[in-house]
Order: structure tokens, then C-alpha cells, then sequence
């Protein structure tokens, strides 16, 4: 059942994916799938296990890690970008899900691609010197 309820969700991941940087309410995003609000926050929640907020928040928290981890868009922007008009609450949300900030993460990421990009260069090395 838990398959078939996200299968009947399937066409809300596909507009949160091409529209996360917009609004989506619940309003709209029951009425993507033919449901009524409390029968649509119900089958999502069995489905995913979070609500529709919830869900869509992780989401876009999600969509910010990649920016973060691969461009220099300054945090505020990157709030914009995937669809938080606030980049104070960003930061809020952020740090409940990272346990850090966004500057500390994209720092902390930053910090392992430079090591990854030394490993093969080290074990190079050790493969000569060994």
C-alpha cells in the first residue's frame, strides 16, 4: 500500500523537482494529485513518513547542499535558489538538519575535495617511493 500511496505522490516529486525555488502550498500540491488538503497531508505523511513542509523543506535543504558544496553563490543567494524568501530561517533549518552552518558546511566541504584531490597525488607517491 505504502508503494501505491507514493506512486499517487509521484506526480508532486516531480513538480517539487522542477519548481522547489517556487511557492508550492499544500493547497496547490493536493490539488496536483485530485485530494483534498486533509486526505492529501494524511497519505503524504503514510507515504513519506514527514509532512508536505517537512518533506519539501528537507528538499530544498537538500538542493542548498549541492550549491554549497559546488559553487560560490553567497548563502543568501542560495536561500533564494531553492525557494526560501527568508535566508535567516535557511539558517535555521539548516543547522537543525547539519548540525553546522551553511559557511561551516561549504568550508568542511571545501576542506575534503582539497583532500581528495591530494589522495591520488599521495598514493602516487607511495607507490614510488614503497
Amino acid at each position: 500500500q505504502r508503494h501505491d500511496a507514493l506512486d499517487r505522490l509521484r506526480p508532486i516529486f516531480d513538480y517539487m523537482e522542477n519548481h522547489y525555488s517556487e511557492v508550492i502550498t499544500v493547497q496547490e500540491a493536493s490539488k496536483l494529485i485530485g485530494l483534498s488538503k486533509p486526505r492529501f497531508m494524511s497519505l503524504f505523511k503514510y507515504a513519506t513518513g514527514h509532512s508536505f513542509v517537512e518533506h519539501l523543506n528537507n528538499f530544498r535543504i537538500a538542493k542548498g547542499l549541492q550549491l554549497l558544496e559546488n559553487t560560490e553563490l553567497p548563502v543568501s543567494e542560495i536561500s533564494q535558489e531553492v525557494g526560501f524568501c527568508d535566508q535567516s530561517y535557511f539558517g535555521l533549518l539548516f543547522r537543525r538538519h547539519m548540525h553546522m552552518t551553511p559557511i561551516q558546511y561549504r568550508q568542511r566541504a571545501i576542506e575534503a575535495l582539497k583532500k581528495d584531490q591530494l589522495s591520488p597525488l599521495i598514493e602516487d607517491l607511495m607507490k614510488r617511493t614503497g
